[in-house]
């Protein structure tokens, strides 16, 4: 008769107390807060929306949009399964900065860009709206 052994139940031969893979990894902890918003490896940013195990208790994450809950409809929609190894951290902090750093450099394109024709338009060399005004109606 064939005898069927789980290899989480093998033992684990760098633990020092002789335990099985499954023993080790059930004292494991979560080391990435729920909401923490990480990056995969292909660039796609989501936070941790849950704390999960696999069948040798290695701590896995779901990964999901910021506000997502535990309603059903939701959870479809969830990445589930990814080791600590396939996530980034991202600094929300130094997230916060560059996008500001972006929303600076778009204000200062539109404004050498000017496709307003605004009072301070560089391209065309108006200064002011009555001029602008003329030069559209043809005066």
């Amino acid at each position: 008769m064939a005898v069927f052994i789980n290899v989480a139940d093998i033992q684990d031969p760098n633990d020092p107390d002789g335990r099985s893979y499954r023993k080790v990894n059930a004292e494991k902890q979560h080391k990435i807060p729920l909401g923490t918003l990480v990056e995969l490896e292909s660039g796609e940013r989501l936070y941790v929306v849950a704390h999960n195990r696999d069948c040798d208790n290695t701590p896995l994450y779901s990964l999901g949009m910021k506000n997502d809950n535990n309603d059903p409809i939701e959870r479809m929609k969830w990445q589930n399964g990814y080791c600590e190894d396939d996530l980034a951290v991202v600094n929300e902090q130094a997230l916060a900065a560059e996008k500001q750093r972006a929303d600076g450099l778009q204000a200062g394109l539109a404004r050498i860009i000017n496709l307003g024709h605004n009072d301070d338009c560089l391209f065309c060399g108006f200064k002011d709206k009555e001029a602008i005004k003329s030069a559209q109606e043809g005066k």
